[in-house]
């Protein structure tokens, strides 16, 4: 089946959308690094020294803990785990500060 033409300004909206949905997939997989150009390489940072590390979103927070589902990041804000609440919220989506989580991690490794 042949794709429909798509001329003026439907092609710029189409553009638009493309590009912004292309751009947050690549957000995503950067794992919330800012800035362009050089890849990073996490390896050489110690998790003490990336704690100035800019937001994690949803999804990087549940990769962080093992690719667990999002009822798992909604039961650990809603029991009594002292699960970190969002850092941040923007237009629903929630984000949290590493230095966050580290603290939630270190206060369960002390119990």
């Amino acid at each position: 089946m042949p794709r429909p033409e798509i001329t003026g300004r439907k092609l710029r909206t189409h553009r638009r959308a493309t590009a912004a949905s292309r751009d947050e997939e690549q957000g995503e997989e950067d794992q919330g690094h800012e800035g362009g150009g050089g890849e990073q390489d996490d390896s050489n940072h110690s998790e003490l020294g990336a704690l100035d590390a800019p937001y994690l979103n949803a999804n990087q927070v549940k990769h962080r803990y093992g690719d667990c589902s999002d009822m798992w990041l909604h039961r650990r804000l809603h029991d009594d785990s002292g699960f970190p609440p969002p850092d941040l919220v923007v237009n629903g989506r929630r984000f949290w500060r590493l230095s966050s989580l580290v603290r939630w991690e270190r206060q369960r490794a002390a119990v």
